[in-house]
């Protein structure tokens, strides 16, 4: 398919930037019948074209008239919709540098950040032996997996000698989201304001291990719709986790301040969910402040079991009475 859109009032002498960061599975920008941008291989059927996916722009100039008819033809094969998915960005070529940069740095830096955030505790598991470790390290890793295959898709940039085909990126950003939910469920159940039964934890183990291999062996096709199935999952897992925030509430094991705050983010992240959605850049950094929140518990029990393991430690060596070694 293609789309028309025709820049009116421009000036002759102005270099003017265009922004496409995602528009079906391949497209080609034109720019008064010039080809100016161009993301896999347009074409009428799905034996020719060639799905490629990452945020692309261009520079251009208008004709002496001060009028820009861009054409984007859109096509996509592989999944369920196609057309433009989110809407392109145009103005001087200097303010669309600027905001390409601006979200390409942000995205490299929480994924960096959280890449590191992820060894950190992965370490910490192995010397204290501690499972919510472990559950932060692995839900580190899956957040910084979602951005380097999302957005500007700079995972392209990243291993410029890897061609890895477009299908492999779009499944990984679905099991990084379809990973996410069990494993912070299983993450909230070692608190004590999240006490659900052990059948419901050991069940979360089953997506753990059977997703990765579901979604290898899926279409985009088949991902979407799984994803369809999976919004409905998230429903009633938050509206579970609701009710045993209540519940805890009510039994004196969650304040009430951390209930207000607990339900802030809730309405924060639905709100941005539902308005902002296209503000990719804003959504993680509030999940890399989200995953911060959650480590500073981790670190505060790590510091706990570190300093009660060297008190035992002199007890067990040193006589409380006397001062001197048993």
């Amino acid at each position: 398919g293609s789309y028309v859109l025709t820049l009116t009032q421009l000036e002759p002498a102005t270099i003017y930037g265009l922004l496409l960061e995602e528009a079906g599975n391949s497209h080609a920008v034109y720019v008064n019948d010039s080809l100016v941008m161009e993301n896999g291989k347009v074409a009428k059927n799905a034996l020719i074209y060639e799905p490629a996916t990452y945020t692309t722009k261009a520079a251009f100039v208008s004709d002496a008239k001060g009028e820009a008819r861009i054409v984007i033809e859109v096509a996509n094969f592989d999944g369920r919709k196609g057309g433009l998915i989110q809407a392109p960005l145009f103005g001087t070529l200097p303010a669309i540098d600027f905001n390409y940069e601006l979200v390409m740095m942000s995205e490299v830096f929480i994924f960096a950040g959280l890449l590191a955030v992820a060894f950190v505790f992965l370490f910490l598991h192995f010397i204290v032996n501690d499972v919510r470790s472990l559950y932060m390290a692995i839900l580190s890793a899956l957040v910084s997996l979602r951005i380097a295959t999302t957005g500007t898709h700079f995972i392209y940039m990243a291993v410029p000698y890897f061609d890895l085909p477009l299908i492999w990126i779009i499944r990984l950003e679905y099991l990084s989201v379809f990973m996410m939910l069990p494993v912070m469920m299983l993450l909230l159940g070692t608190f004590s304001s999240f006490d659900y039964p052990a059948k419901i934890q050991r069940a979360l183990y089953v997506p753990i291990f059977l997703m990765p291999l579901v979604v290898s062996f899926s279409t985009e096709g088949m991902l979407s719709m799984i994803f369809n199935a999976f919004q409905v999952v998230m429903v009633i897992s938050g509206s579970y986790l609701i009710y045993l925030l209540v519940v805890g509430y009510r039994q004196g094991k969650v304040r009430q301040s951390r209930l207000i705050t607990i339900g802030i983010m809730i309405f924060i992240a639905l709100l941005f969910g539902t308005f902002f959605s296209e503000m990719n850049n804003i959504m993680y950094f509030m999940l890399y402040i989200f995953v911060l929140f959650v480590g500073t518990t981790v670190m505060k029990r790590f510091s706990l079991i570190r300093s009660h393991s060297e008190k035992l430690e002199t007890s067990a060596k040193i006589d409380p009475l006397t001062g001197l070694f048993n």
